[in-house]
């Protein structure tokens, strides 16, 4: 269990946010602008979520989707990838703990909707120094 004072948010440096639509049939239903956040939790574990724009695309356009995120510690050479909730009670959800241990950081995030209901036109990009 991860004790408040253990938790530090992380700045990305360079970021470019996940962009993605809703539909319903063939029409479009609403669009999401999801930029990454980070938080170190531990001496080697990382916690991502999306942050996403407009504030209510957790009750709408993100409700059912998956987040996947690649990443890789260009520090380390390690790398591994996870998939989670977008969201969680109508707010963005934390991802698992990321055993991504210190140093530079590089994501890759993609949205996976339910059904094909909602996808991402643009994979969002982040790169963070832990």
């Amino acid at each position: 269990q991860t004790t408040p004072q253990d938790v530090r948010t992380l700045d990305a440096s360079q970021q470019t946010p996940t962009i993605g639509v809703s539909r319903s049939g063939a029409m479009p239903t609403g669009g999401f602008v999801a930029p990454l956040a980070a938080a170190a939790t531990g001496a080697d574990s990382t916690v991502v979520w999306l942050e996403p724009m407009p504030k209510d695309a957790c009750a709408t356009s993100l409700s059912d989707a998956k987040v996947a995120v690649s990443w890789k510690n260009t520090s380390a050479h390690t790398s591994d990838d996870a998939t989670f909730p977008a969201c969680s009670a109508g707010k963005p959800a934390l991802s698992p703990e990321l055993k991504t241990g210190p140093g530079t950081l590089e994501f890759t995030v993609t949205v996976l909707g339910k059904g094909g209901d909602t996808f991402t036109l643009s994979p969002g990009t982040a790169t963070i120094q832990r």
